[in-house]
């Protein structure tokens, strides 16, 4: 049986940070991964969070706040107050608000036009959503995050078209938040995550452009880790990878601390304490729910695995 550890969540319309309350039974993500794909991973996991963009075409996040790339903006749509906004560059004014008609609904009213986003008769009690206005180079947009405890993240985006809001796409995922509770919306990409339960429960993430063709994943076979998950062997392991000719599998030994940094399908990807990318570990699920790496225990091999729920 896993070890759990109990987390209380404290989540509201105005700012939410996701935490790790969805747990997965199965790792299914898809495995085809060439060698230039798996050098890729070596990159560090602050990578995620960063723009891509040089000094001189810089972004922000969900603040609000100008950006030196007049073509982006981001703002929070904070419940019952209203914004106005210009969609679709026409000089006229518009206005947006996200608030609900009663207790059980969650709307978004765009002038007359109003999107449903939670109607808690049809639902559960716990459901909440943040939704956020996003101007780019390609045009107006609402992305709206959904958060069901039972059910886990869904993040939708709208685009402004012929004088409403459209949805062109959806990911089963959430908006990931920075230290600073930001969410991480830029001009070119979204960082969505996923809440994995493999040697601890953490979040994974997937960068996403988005626009006209909805969202679109930079690589969708890698999640890379979002949270800092520390883990301490217990013995002595060699990693498995795709090395050059003659080259020495990777090692690290008992008492030694390693970091998740990516998964792929049934393979968890670590570095070490100075952020070099050591390889990967074999991970399958056995029938009591908890997990054997290389064919070990988990617990056996590690001696500090955190479970959420």
């Amino acid at each position: 049986m896993k070890k759990y550890v109990n987390v209380l969540l404290g989540l509201s319309i105005s700012a939410a940070l996701c935490a790790c309350g969805n747990t997965k039974d199965e790792i299914n993500y898809d495995l085809d991964v060439s060698s230039e794909e798996v050098s890729a991973v070596t990159s560090s996991v602050e990578d995620t969070a960063s723009t891509g963009e040089s000094a001189d075409n810089t972004t922000t996040d969900a603040s609000g706040e100008a950006s030196s790339d007049s073509s982006f903006y981001c703002l929070e749509l904070e419940y019952d107050k209203e914004n106005t906004v210009d969609l679709g560059g026409d000089g006229k004014m518009d206005t947006l608000m996200a608030t609900g008609s009663d207790d059980t609904h969650y709307d978004l009213v765009i002038n007359d036009q109003t999107i449903e986003l939670i109607n808690r008769d049809t639902n559960n009690d716990w459901e909440m959503a943040t939704s956020y206005y996003v101007h780019n180079s390609e045009g107006d947009f609402i992305m709206s995050e959904l958060n069901d405890p039972l059910n886990g993240w869904e993040t939708t985006l709208y685009m402004w078209n012929n004088g409403s809001f459209e949805e062109i796409g959806s990911e089963p995922l959430g908006i990931m938040k920075d230290d600073n509770f930001q969410a991480e919306i830029f001009g070119d990409k979204v960082v969505l995550f996923d809440s994995i339960s493999v040697l601890s429960t953490w979040r994974g993430t997937k960068d996403f452009t988005y626009g006209k063709d909805g969202f679109i994943a930079k690589d969708e076979k890698y999640f890379y880790a979002g949270d800092k998950v520390a883990l301490t062997l217990k013995q002595d392991v060699a990693f498995d990878d795709d090395y050059e000719v003659g080259e020495a599998a990777r090692t690290a030994a008992a008492g030694d601390t390693i970091y998740i940094s990516c998964m792929i399908q049934d393979r968890v990807g670590f570095t070490s304490e100075n952020g070099d990318f050591l390889g990967y570990l074999t991970v399958t699920q056995t029938d009591s729910g908890e997990y054997e790496v290389n064919g070990v225990n988990e617990y056996e091999m590690f001696d500090n695995i955190l479970y959420a729920g």
